[in-house]
C-alpha cells in the first residue's frame, strides 16, 4: 500500500475509533501500525496528497489533538506519533495561532473555535490550535504586508507621467485619479432572453473578477490588464488595511463577504525564472507558495508568509498571476501545470491571470499541445478598447491630476483638454486612442509638444525623447547636462547613447531575464548593470567608470530605465522595449530577411516587427525598406501551411502600421495593396490558421479594404437557391420551444443571401437617407419608434445603427432592431428593381423562421451542388437525397469549434463574414450558426409551425424570432431549430439579419 493511503487508513481508523471513546487503547494501536508501515517511506510524499482527501485535515487534528488531551503523549512512542502528525499538518500551512476547524464521521462530535464538544458515546475535543507563535505577530505582519502592497500599487507605473519636476516632495500621479474603469469584450444577459445587451452594458473586468472566482484576462498590448492587477490589489489592500466594514469604496460591486481578501501579485515571469533549469519535473502547488516564500523574504517581510498561506489555504485571498505570455516558451507547460495543480489544492483561493491575446490561442497545428489553462475552469474574457466616453474620462482625470499636483493651473488645464480630446480624435489617431497605453503616451506627448504627431511609431519616438532627457533639462538651468557633457567627453553623439540603448533592448527582448522586480505592470525584460555597463563601455573605448557615470545619470533621473532592484534595470513598459528593439532591428541590413525569420519564432516579435517597420517609415522616411519586408512576408506564391498564413497577416499589418496611402505612389506598394488583401481574403474564406487567427486577419482585411465584392458592395450580393419541398421543423432534444419535430412543406421556390447584412453593404442605407423616409418605417411609426426621421428605441433616437463606426465594414451590421431590418429591406427592393436587378413582381424581405431554417438543414432533397448567384432567373435544378435531414448544425450532427463563431472558438465578438467556410449549409448559406443571431419575419410563438395562424403578420406587437445564435453562446444553442426571441425594437450588439427574395 502507497503512502498516501497508509496515512488515510490510519487517520480514519483513528477518527472513527475515538468516536467510540476507545482512544488510549487505539492510540497506542495505531503508532504501532503507523511506525511499521510508513517505515523507510516519504511522509512528505504522502502529505503533499492528503489534503485531496475529504475530511483528511480534520481527522489529523481530531487525533492530534486526541493525543493531547488522553495524557498519554509524554511516552516516547505516542510523542513520537504525536510529532510525526504535528510535521504533517505544518507541511500543509497550519501556522500560528490558527484557529482549526474540522470535521469528525461516526458517533462523535466536533468542537468549533474555543468551545468544546461530545456527541453520543463520544470524546469532547478542544480544537484551538497554536503552534509556535502568537495572532499578535500575526496582525503586525498582515498590517506590513497589506501597507507594503498599498504602496507600490497606488502610484500610475509610468514613469514621465507625473510630469512634474523632479524635485523632493513633489506629488506623482496615483492610479485612483487617473483609473478608468476596463470593460470586457462580453455582455452582461438580458433576463428574457440569455443574450447579450446594448454596447453601454458592456460586463466590466470587475464584474468577470467578481463573478467569476477563477478567470484569465486577456488583452492586447498596453490594454491594461497589468493596471487592473494593480488597481484590484490596491483597493482590497487599502480596505483591509483601513479596516472598513460593508460596500467597498474602491471596488464598487465587490461582495461585502469577500471584502477582505488579501491580494497577492505573482509575476510569472519571475516566478518561472526561479524553477529549476531542468525542464523535466513534476508539477507541484507548492512551488508557487515557496516563490512566495523567496519574494516576501528579499523584501524583509517574510513574517507575512504564514498569514499569507493561511489565508490561501482558508480561501481569503485572490492570487494575481500577471502576464503568462512573458513566461519563456519552454516552460509554459510546466507553468499551465502548476497553476492547474495550485488551483486543484487551493480551490477556495480566487485566482485572476493575465496574458497578451496571440500568446493564449488554441494549437495552430494538430498534435501541438494547448499552453491554455482549462477554460471550464478558468474562462477567459477579453478585455474592450476604450470607447469615447472611457477616453474622454481619462483626459478630463488627467488633467484634474496635473491640476492636483502643480503641474498646470486650472485654466490651462481646461483649454488643453479640450486640445487633447479633439486630437485624439483625428482620423490617423482614433484607433490608437482606444489603447490605454497609447492614450497615456499622447497625454504625454501632448503636455510636453502641445500637438500629436501621426503614428504610434513616431508617438513612441517623442516619448523616450522625452523620458530619456526632461530631467536632464530640468536641472541643467542655464548650464550644459550632465549626460551631454559625459557625451562630449567619450565623444559621442546622443544618437549613440540612443543606438546602445536600441541594442540593449533587442538582447533583453531576444533573451528575456526573468529575477523578481518591484514594479508589477507589463514591464520590459530585466537588464543586470553589468550588461548595461558593458554596452555603454563601448561608447567610451571600454571605460567602465565613464559607464557606471552614465548609469549613476540614468539611475538617478531618466524614465527610461528604471533600477528596479539593486543592479538590475529594465524599460518602464514592455512596449517601449518593442519599440526600442525595433530600433535596432531596422538597422539591421538585411532587415526584410531578418525580420522574416524573427517572425517564424513566435508571437512575442510581432509587436517589434510592426514598429521597426512604422519607425522607419514614420520617424526615418524609409518607405522601401518597409515594402521589401511587405513582399517578403506575402510572396508572390504562397504555401498552403499554417507559418505562411500568419506572415501573409503580419504583411497586412505592417501595411497598415506604414500607411497604405503612403505608398501608392510606389510600383511595388501598388503592387502589395493589391496582393495582401486578396491573400487574407484567401486566409478568411479558405479558413486557414485558428479561429481566433482568422477573426484577427479578418479585422486587419478590414482596415486595407476587403477587396470581396461580394461582401463589400450591394450590388454583388449572393444570394443562395432554396428550392420549394418538404423539410423538417423542430427538434426531439431541444428546447422546449423547439418542439415537436414535425414536418412542414413550403410550396415556394425563395432565395437567401448568402451571408448576413455587412456594415459596407448597410452603409448605402445611411448615406442614402434611409433613416428620414417615411416610407420604409410603417411598423416603426405605429409604434411611435420612428418620427420625423428618426428611430427611437430604450437608449434614445438614432440615424445608424448603435456602435456602427467602431464595426469593421465586413462584419455583419449589428445593434440593429426588427424595424430597421424591414425598412433596409424594402429600400434595396426599390434600389434592385430600379437598377433591373430585380423583376417588379418581387421584393427583398426578412425570411420567415421556416424558410430559415430550411436554409440551415436543407429538406428532404437538396440541390447536387449549390446554386450561389447574382441572377435569380428561373433555372432548372439536379436534387438529391439529403443525406442527414434533421441534421443538428447546418454542417451535419457534430459540434466543432472551427465550423462557427461560437464561445468555443475564442473570438468573443462579431468576425468578417466568411470566416467559417466549413459551416457551410446544404444550399450553400454560411454564417448561419454563431457570428450573430438575425432576424425572421416571424412573430415569437409556439409550435408547431402554422403560417396562417397570425405569426407571420408584420403589424402589431410582440416579440420576433431570432435565428442561428452568435459569438456569444456554447454550439449547444447553435443548432438549426435554436430559436430566441426580442422585441421589435431590440437592437443589440449580436444582432444582425440576412435576405430572402422571391415573387
Amino acid at each position: 500500500m502507497d503512502p498516501v493511503s497508509i496515512l488515510v487508513e490510519v487517520i480514519k481508523t483513528a477518527s472513527t475509533a475515538m468516536g467510540q471513546n476507545l482512544a488510549s487503547e487505539t492510540i497506542r494501536d495505531l503508532y504501532r501500525q503507523l511506525k511499521e508501515k510508513l517505515r523507510g517511506t516519504s511522509v512528505d510524499e504522502a502529505v503533499d496528497q492528503l489534503e485531496k482527501t475529504p475530511d483528511s485535515l480534520g481527522r489529523q487534528m481530531v487525533l492530534q489533538e486526541e493525543l493531547e488531551k488522553t495524557g498519554q503523549a509524554e511516552s516516547a512512542a505516542l510523542k513520537e506519533t504525536a510529532d510525526l502528525l504535528n510535521k504533517a499538518l505544518q507541511d500543509q500551512g497550519l501556522a500560528a495561532g490558527q484557529t482549526i476547524q474540522a470535521s469528525l464521521k461516526g458517533g462523535g462530535a466536533i468542537a468549533q473555535r474555543d468551545s468544546v464538544a461530545a456527541g453520543k458515546g463520544g470524546i469532547a475535543v478542544k480544537l484551538d490550535l497554536h503552534l509556535d507563535g502568537s495572532r499578535k505577530d500575526w496582525e503586525k505582519a498582515f498590517g506590513d504586508y497589506l501597507d507594503g502592497v498599498v504602496r507600490e500599487t497606488q502610484h500610475l507605473r509610468l514613469p514621465g507621467l507625473d510630469l512634474n519636476p523632479l524635485d523632493q516632495g513633489q506629488p506623482v500621479t496615483e492610479l485612483s485619479r487617473v483609473y478608468v474603469d476596463l470593460d470586457t469584450t462580453s455582455h452582461l444577459p438580458t433576463e428574457s432572453e440569455g443574450r447579450p445587451s446594448p454596447e453601454k452594458e458592456r460586463l466590466s473586468a470587475l464584474k468577470a473578477c467578481i463573478d467569476h472566482p477563477r478567470l484569465v484576462l486577456l488583452g492586447d498590448p498596453g490594454s491594461g490588464k497589468s493596471t487592473f492587477v494593480n488597481h484590484l490589489a490596491h483597493g482590497l489592500a487599502r480596505f483591509m488595511l483601513e479596516g472598513a466594514q460593508g460596500a467597498h469604496p474602491y471596488l464598487p460591486g465587490w461582495p461585502e463577504q469577500e471584502s477582505a481578501l488579501l491580494p497577492l501579485i505573482v509575476v510569472l515571469r519571475d516566478f518561472a525564472a526561479e524553477l529549476p533549469e531542468k525542464v523535466a519535473q513534476k508539477a507541484r502547488a507548492r512551488q508557487l507558495l515557496d516563490f512566495v516564500k523567496l519574494q516576501l523574504g528579499q523584501d524583509d517581510r517574510s513574517e507575512a508568509f504564514e498569514p499569507l498561506r493561511q489565508a490561501i489555504q482558508d480561501g481569503k485571498a485572490l492570487l494575481l498571476l500577471d502576464g503568462i505570455d512573458e513566461v519563456p516558451s519552454q516552460q509554459r507547460a510546466l507553468v499551465r501545470d502548476i497553476i492547474q495543480s495550485f488551483q486543484e489544492r487551493h480551490s477556495r483561493c480566487r485566482i485572476l491571470a493575465t496574458c497578451r491575446i496571440l500568446a493564449y490561442q488554441e494549437p495552430a497545428e494538430e498534435g501541438e499541445e494547448d499552453l491554455r489553462l482549462p477554460a471550464s475552469v478558468f474562462p477567459s474574457f477579453e478585455l474592450a478598447p476604450f470607447d469615447g466616453e472611457k477616453i474622454r474620462r481619462f483626459i478630463q482625470g488627467w488633467h484634474a491630476e496635473r491640476v492636483r499636483s502643480g503641474a498646470v493651473s486650472s485654466r490651462d488645464a481646461g483649454k488643453l483638454a479640450e486640445q487633447l480630446q479633439q486630437a485624439v480624435h483625428r482620423r490617423d489617431l482614433r484607433h490608437l486612442a482606444s489603447n490605454p497605453l497609447l492614450l497615456t503616451v499622447m497625454a504625454i506627448v501632448h503636455a510636453h509638444l502641445g500637438k500629436l504627431p501621426e503614428a504610434r511609431a513616431k508617438l513612441y519616438e517623442e516619448t523616450v525623447e522625452i523620458l530619456l532627457w526632461r530631467w536632464e533639462r530640468h536641472k541643467a538651468t542655464g548650464q550644459e547636462p550632465r549626460m551631454s557633457l559625459l557625451l562630449e567627453e567619450a565623444g559621442c553623439a546622443s544618437m549613440d547613447l540612443l543606438r546602445t540603448l536600441w541594442e540593449v533592448a533587442f538582447e533583453a527582448h531576444s533573451q528575456p531575464s526573468s529575477p523578481r522586480s518591484e514594479g508589477k505592470e507589463e514591464r520590459g525584460s530585466d537588464i543586470g548593470e553589468l550588461q548595461l555597463e558593458k554596452a555603454l563601455a563601448s561608447l567610451a573605448g571600454g571605460s567602465h567608470d565613464w559607464a557606471q557615470k552614465v548609469i549613476e545619470l540614468i539611475r538617478l533621473r531618466s524614465g527610461l530605465l528604471l533600477e528596479r532592484e539593486p543592479e538590475v534595470f529594465s524599460f518602464p513598459h514592455r512596449t517601449f522595449q518593442e519599440f526600442l528593439a525595433g530600433a535596432h532591428l531596422a538597422l539591421h541590413r538585411d532587415f526584410d530577411k531578418e525580420a522574416t525569420r524573427l517572425a517564424a519564432e513566435g508571437a512575442q516579435w510581432r509587436e517589434v516587427i510592426l514598429l521597426a517597420a512604422g519607425k522607419l517609415a514614420h520617424c526615418d522616411g524609409n518607405l522601401a525598406i518597409p515594402l521589401n519586408l511587405v513582399s517578403e512576408l506575402c510572396p508572390v506564391r504562397q504555401r498552403d501551411d499554417a507559418e505562411s498564413w500568419e506572415k501573409a497577416w503580419l504583411a497586412g499589418d505592417v501595411l497598415l502600421e506604414v500607411g497604405t496611402s503612403r505608398v501608392q505612389g510606389r510600383d511595388l506598394g501598388c503592387q502589395l495593396v493589391q496582393r495582401v488583401p486578396a491573400r487574407l481574403g484567401e486566409v478568411v474564406d479558405r479558413g486557414r490558421l485558428t479561429p481566433a487567427q482568422r477573426a484577427a486577419a479578418g479585422v486587419t482585411l478590414a482596415r486595407l479594404g476587403d477587396p470581396r465584392p461580394e461582401v463589400m458592395l450591394l450590388e454583388e450580393m449572393e444570394f443562395c437557391l432554396v428550392p420549394a419541398g418538404p423539410f423538417w421543423m423542430g427538434s426531439t432534444h431541444g428546447q422546449d420551444d423547439q418542439k415537436p419535430l414535425h414536418r412542414l412543406k413550403l410550396n415556394h421556390n425563395f432565395w437567401i443571401s448568402r451571408f448576413p447584412v455587412t456594415v459596407a453593404q448597410y452603409a448605402p442605407f445611411v448615406e442614402a437617407g434611409g433613416y428620414g423616409q417615411e416610407r420604409f418605417w410603417p411598423e416603426a411609426q405605429a409604434e411611435s419608434r420612428w418620427q420625423e426621421g428618426q428611430l427611437r428605441d430604450y437608449l434614445g433616437e438614432r440615424e445608424r445603427p448603435w456602435g456602427w463606426e467602431q464595426t469593421p465594414s465586413n462584419q455583419p451590421v449589428t445593434g440593429v432592431t426588427w424595424y430597421e431590418a424591414l425598412a433596409f429591406c424594402r429600400w434595396l427592393s426599390e434600389q434592385f428593381q430600379e437598377s433591373g436587378r430585380l423583376q417588379a413582381d418581387w421584393k427583398i424581405r426578412l425570411p420567415s423562421e421556416a424558410e430559415w431554417e430550411k436554409a440551415a438543414r436543407g429538406g428532404l432533397e437538396i440541390p447536387a451542388r449549390p446554386v450561389v448567384g447574382k441572377s435569380f432567373l428561373k433555372q432548372p435544378v439536379k436534387l438529391k437525397k439529403n443525406p442527414a435531414t434533421q441534421r443538428r448544425f447546418p454542417w451535419g450532427s457534430q459540434a466543432d469549434s472551427n465550423h462557427a463563431n461560437s464561445e468555443e472558438a475564442g473570438i468573443r465578438s462579431p468576425s468578417a463574414v466568411g470566416a467559417f467556410p466549413k459551416g457551410e449549409s446544404p444550399y450553400g448559406c454560411l454564417e448561419m450558426s454563431g457570428n450573430v443571431w438575425e432576424w425572421t419575419s416571424s412573430r415569437y410563438k409556439k409550435y408547431r409551425y402554422n403560417a396562417q395562424d397570425g405569426r407571420e403578420d408584420l403589424e402589431g406587437g410582440g416579440s420576433r424570432v431570432l435565428r442561428g445564435g452568435s459569438y456569444w453562446n456554447d454550439q449547444s444553442g447553435l443548432g438549426c431549430s435554436s430559436r430566441g426571441g426580442d422585441g421589435p425594437g431590440g437592437g443589440d450588439v449580436d444582432i444582425g439579419f440576412r435576405l430572402a427574395l422571391s415573387p
